[in-house]
């Protein structure tokens, strides 16, 4: 059995993360403050983002983008640093798939960063390219990972702030998964969505929102912690 934790929406918060044996990271990983100079994302990321994964407690980080990670997009040259300065221990993933194995398991995670159309972010497209995209999704894999929410139960719905109740679910990426009944779906995006590792509508699969920040952008929730028993 292993342990695995996961986590969303940092925005520079490089929190202490318990002991596992994996990391799922949901996006938004880059500081508010810098998120548009691509510069100084490049330094963040070569600097206090390589030394966190690299001390990080777990043998495998497994990632992806999100809306505010423009760098991600624009200077893809990152990801090849970022891989040999962690030698490996840290994968994004892009409407793509990999298999982890450890402690004598394979963990199979499908990953994407793409969202549907939110303010003028990046990692955004349209139902049609996002359906081409979420359509990659293997048929009941172990988990999915994406950034944005699905428009299923409360899993896209804004639970606290001026914007209470307002869901902003991805309906496209809601009908991929309903399709695919993948066993776990973690996301972030909609910061205060429903944080409990549960079904939802009878569906097989269990959602969680792994945000760690509310809708002020406080560091709010502790990471998520489950085990592959649940598999």
């Amino acid at each position: 059995m292993s342990i695995i934790c996961a986590v969303s929406d940092l925005h520079g918060n490089l929190i202490d993360i318990p002991k596992c044996d994996i990391l799922l990271i949901g996006g938004d990983i880059i500081p508010l403050d810098i998120e548009n100079n691509n510069v100084m994302s490049q330094m963040w990321f070569a600097g206090a983002f390589t030394r966190w994964v690299n001390d990080l407690p777990c043998q495998q980080v497994i990632a992806v983008a999100g809306n505010h990670d423009r760098c991600l997009l624009e200077c893809p040259l990152i990801l090849d640093n970022l891989y040999k300065a962690t030698r490996y221990k840290i994968e994004f993933l892009n409407n793509t798939y990999t298999s982890v194995n450890i402690n004598d398991e394979v963990i199979k995670i499908w990953g994407s960063p793409w969202c549907t159309h939110f303010k003028s972010c990046c990692f955004i497209a349209d139902d049609d390219t996002l359906q081409e995209y979420y359509s990659s999704i293997p048929h009941k894999c172990d988990i999915v990972l994406t950034h944005d929410a699905p428009h299923i139960g409360d899993c896209g719905k804004i639970l606290e702030g001026p914007s209470k109740g307002t869901n902003i679910g991805n309906k496209v990426l809601a009908k991929c998964i309903k399709e695919k009944l993948p066993i776990v779906h973690l996301f972030g995006h909609v910061h205060t969505s429903n944080h409990n590792l549960e079904s939802k509508r009878g569906i097989g699969t269990k959602f969680a929102c792994i945000s760690i920040l509310d809708e002020n952008y406080k560091i709010k929730y502790k990471p998520l912690m489950f085990n592959t028993n649940i598999f």
